[in-house]
């Protein structure tokens, strides 16, 4: 290999067994300094491989003209070099909606589901991604950061499925350097700066304060610890999955755990058997935290009869011989919604609504009312027809930018009583909880910004004490 960075990333290939001769390469493309830089290091390696390299990019229609720009780079790239490039389109902030994601995590999805569709049914196929090691050092800190277990802490996997992470073995200094020994340009997306996204903060702020006040090598010794992790978890894994077939019973509607062959367990596989039992009756992984796998252990320790609330509406109950999981039917939401459309601007269900320019910007956002009966929303990110309503099936609120929880869970973390839940009212767009009155929170999407162009104003009218209290209004 004529360049350092292309031999290290070819023999890290080899030794994690990423790439074989003759395989079929899909390259994630964004134009961005990581995936030009993987994009001509694999063209390197494919003249070495026989490799059929192929390109990948995404316009996922948030950016404008700048992704168009960005589009329009890839393309030239790729012609120039002879590969051969499919760009996919996508409304991406329809999707969030739809998909009640935030727009990074439905971006995420959308690019994956764009890279398989390229793969195809090509058999030796692999799809490679830019990921590398300031990447990872990111992943585990935001996992670190909102509670998580060995899995969290291992973060990204070199290899899952198809996906491949040749880069992880580079940092961003070495990237940085590649392309300027090789002059290659890139494209650079503005997003990536707004330190609104904890991702961004992570990486603009957190990880540059540990090198510069703790170790410079923050990075490198964050992710070797994650080598190590990975391992350990992919071990409890296997060996929690071979438990399972003694411990755990699948009942239609509930999983049941074996009290008795559990307490026999040692503690970190009681604790991976425990995740793996709350991912089968939740039916997925995400929201389920060290606190809940806690609590759920400390359930066998328990008076029979004794029952916790987990996430995803799941019920955990000690039935004496043995832990059963399952949905809680106390809280589902059966009743059908109550619900007014917001006028604005109007008065709906004693709440006046009113919408104004942000003119002057708002520079230092110290005009915006810190009270419960007067929020102010960020007009142009509500997408649907505003209504004042009851909950329904599949609410949630963004409570960070990067972070979605369901209304439920809100609910049940906020101590609300279960007979109030469904009187309680809300100002939703869709499925997507504004304004919580009653307890005075708002939705961290749509939370004013310097850049918001139209406010909309949202006041509790004097006497409505009902509303401030949980209850809805005939």
């Amino acid at each position: 290999m004529t360049d350092i960075l292309t031999d290290k990333v070819y023999r890290f290939a080899m030794k994690e067994q990423l790439l074989a001769r003759g395989d079929t390469v899909i390259a994630g493309v964004s134009g961005g300094a990581d995936s030009i830089c993987l994009f001509f290091i694999l063209l390197e390696i494919a003249g070495e491989m026989d490799l059929h390299l192929q390109a990948v990019h995404v316009n996922h229609g948030i950016r404008g003209e700048e992704a168009d720009d960005d589009e329009a780079f890839v393309r030239q790239i790729c012609s120039r070099q002879g590969v051969p490039l499919r760009v996919f389109s996508g409304d991406v902030p329809g999707m969030a909606r739809k998909w009640h994601m935030t727009l990074e995590e439905a971006g995420r999805r959308y690019r994956y589901a764009c890279l398989e569709e390229a793969a195809g049914e090509i058999e030796t196929a692999r799809i490679a991604v830019a990921h590398h090691l300031n990447d990872q050092c990111e992943t585990v800190l935001m996992n670190l950061l909102r509670g998580t277990g060995l899995k969290g802490m291992g973060g990204m996997p070199v290899k899952r499925g198809r996906i491949i992470r040749p880069l992880l073995c580079a940092d961003r200094d070495e990237i940085e350097a590649y392309l300027q020994r090789h002059g290659l340009k890139y494209c650079t997306d503005r997003t990536n700066m707004d330190t609104d996204l904890t991702r961004n903060r992570v990486r603009l702020e957190l990880i540059p304060y540990l090198e510069d006040h703790f170790n410079s090598g923050t990075v490198r010794h964050i992710t070797a610890l994650a080598d190590s992790l990975r391992d350990v978890s992919s071990y409890l894994e296997r060996e929690a999955a071979k438990a399972a077939q003694a411990v755990l019973a699948e009942e239609k509607g509930k999983v049941c755990i074996s009290r008795a062959d559990f307490l026999q367990l040692d503690t970190a596989l009681q604790r991976e058997l425990l995740m793996l039992a709350l991912e089968k009756a939740a039916g997925e992984r995400r929201d389920l935290g060290f606190v809940h796998i806690e609590k759920l252990r400390a359930l066998f320790h328990a008076p029979a009869g004794k029952r916790i609330s987990l996430p995803y509406r799941i019920t955990a109950v000690n039935e004496y011989e043995s832990i059963v999981l399952k949905e809680d039917p106390a809280d589902a939401v059966t009743a059908p919604a109550e619900c007014s459309k917001v006028p604005v601007p109007g008065i709906c269900r004693g709440i006046r609504f009113d919408l104004m320019e942000n003119a002057e910007g708002l520079s230092r956002m110290a005009v915006i009312p810190k009270n419960r009966c007067t929020k102010w929303f960020d007009y142009d990110r509500i997408y649907t027809e505003l209504v004042l309503r009851t909950r329904r099936q599949g609410d949630y609120m963004v409570i960070r930018p990067d972070k979605e929880k369901s209304l439920g869970r809100i609910l049940i973390d906020d101590k609300v009583p279960r007979d109030k839940r469904d009187s309680l009212l809300l100002l939703a767009d869709g499925s997507h909880i504004l304004w919580i009155p009653a307890l005075g929170r708002i939705s961290e999407a749509v939370k004013v910004t310097e850049q918001t162009e139209h406010i909309l104003t949202a006041q509790i009218l004097p006497g409505q004490d009902e509303i401030k209290s949980g209850g809805s209004l005939s």
